[in-house]
């Protein structure tokens, strides 16, 4: 049997028999391949291609696949980041290839389209429905409050607001409801999206998706040392964003935000760990007088290394100015490390999963410097925060979630149902966090 995945991401043919593809998601392939077992013979990847310049770029945050070795092969779609109209274009070629690729496939696995000149998961949905293929679909974000959010941080025009919000908002919503009345297993992030289009059903699920796995969970012994540094009065409070440098990230509040706060006494350094044109934000930080605070890290793939830069901080800083479903709030409670961030849907839905999470209002930027000055006056603020960070990333690895999907692709076969293993914590006591009936793991 063969299992068709495909994500809206890039991937680099290296040869006729290798491919490479970001770190943790080559991590992501090897494990659902593992907890898979006997049930595929192979997972067959359906993915834009990179082009030279980024894979120039990035090419150290990929790892590479032995397609047969590893039973994990790249079908290469269309090329990453192509303007709508040479999408629409190549969309003659586009088709009759996903169409073969579901034909082939025994479970199709695909993502809900937001961008409806490209709704490449789409076609893959519609193609399986009409061949009568199981179906698994997924949606990363939601995206229902994007018109307001652009508009009112002025990213958008008018014009842009008021065709999203009565043009494209609707047509999205409607792709969505056939989404879900004809996929087999709809899976959500964000509890609300649940609650809103599953109304009970029993197929519409929330599925969380960390990456990381128990291995890299600090142990007992790095929270007690966490706990004694955050006593020290002298000590720096240590921030940290990590992620791509484009606009919707919100890095030049947190560099406002920061600049406010050490105005103010706040004693407290920031290490900005990524990718991207970091000029205009050293630019901006050199404005604010910060630069001195401001550390630029290069990028690590995704490993001990990565994990190790992590851990040398204690306040991760999350400022979207649009909705975004980042990893790194799972990859920094791993860490024991508490997140600050503006109270977008995702952060809210994060909050509601750990204690760990503290929420300012978005978008405005003193009340986030309010909260760094509180923290840096007095660190150990922070300390019922970093064991409520570890006991849900704990409770909550990569492999436990992917455990769960696999089991639920055993139901739409019919196949046995092994009991889930126990959720254990290890010398930190588990947060209670009550979830919705609808939406409870």
């Amino acid at each position: 049997m063969r299992y068709l995945i495909t994500v809206p991401a890039a991937a680099r043919r290296l040869s006729a028999t290798e491919f490479a593809a970001e770190s943790s998601f080559v991590r992501h392939l090897r494990e659902l391949k593992r907890e898979l077992g006997s049930r595929f013979d192979e997972i067959v990847v359906a993915m834009a291609s990179m082009s030279d310049a980024d894979w120039e770029q990035q090419k150290g945050l990929y790892e590479t696949v032995d397609e047969v070795g590893e039973g994990i092969r790249l079908e290469v779609l269309h090329r990453y980041g192509c303007g709508k109209f040479e999408f629409v274009r190549k969309s003659f070629l586009l088709l009759p290839k996903i169409a073969r690729l579901v034909k082939q496939s025994d479970l199709v696995h695909t993502h809900f389209s937001h961008d409806i000149f490209r709704a490449v998961g789409a076609w893959f949905c519609f193609f399986a429905f009409l061949m009568g293929k199981r179906v698994i679909a997924i949606d990363d974000i939601d995206r229902r409050r994007d018109a307001e959010m652009n508009y009112g941080t002025g990213r958008w025009s008018k014009r842009q607001y008021l065709m999203c919000k009565y043009l494209y908002d609707p047509a999205r919503h409607l792709l969505q409801r056939a989404y879900v009345r004809s996929v087999d297993l709809m899976l959500f992030k964000e509890p609300q999206q649940v609650l809103d289009y599953g109304r009970g059903a029993p197929h519409v699920r929330l599925f969380l998706d960390p990456h990381f796995s128990t291995e890299h969970i600090v142990d007992d012994a790095f929270v007690k040392g966490r706990l004694a540094a955050l006593a020290d009065a002298q000590r720096p409070l240590r921030l940290l964003y990590f992620g791509r440098f484009v606009p919707y990230k919100g890095v030049d509040k947190m560099l406002e935000a920061v600049a406010s706060a050490h105005r103010r006494g706040a004693n407290v350094t920031f290490d900005i760990m990524g990718c991207g044109d970091a000029a205009p934000l050293e630019a901006l930080a050199e404005r604010l007088g910060i630069a001195h605070l401001v550390q630029w890290l290069a990028p690590r793939a995704y490993g001990p290394e990565f994990f190790e830069v992590l851990r040398a901080h204690d306040v991760l800083l999350a400022c979207p100015l649009t909705n975004d479903t980042p990893r790194s709030a799972w990859d920094a409670l791993a860490c024991g490390m508490p997140l600050v961030a503006f109270d977008s849907p995702f952060y809210q839905s994060m909050a509601v999963c750990s204690n760990a999470v503290e929420l300012t209002p978005w978008p405005e930027v003193e009340p986030l410097a309010d909260r760094l000055l509180a923290l840096a006056r007095d660190k150990q603020l922070l300390a019922p925060k970093v064991a409520s960070a570890v006991a849900t990333a704990r409770n909550n690895t990569g492999e436990s979630w992917l455990r769960r999907r696999v089991q639920w692709i055993d139901e739409l076969y019919g196949l046995p149902i092994k009991a889930p293993e126990p959720r254990k914590v290890v010398g930190v006591e588990a947060p209670r966090v009550e979830l919705p009936q609808e939406v409870a793991p």
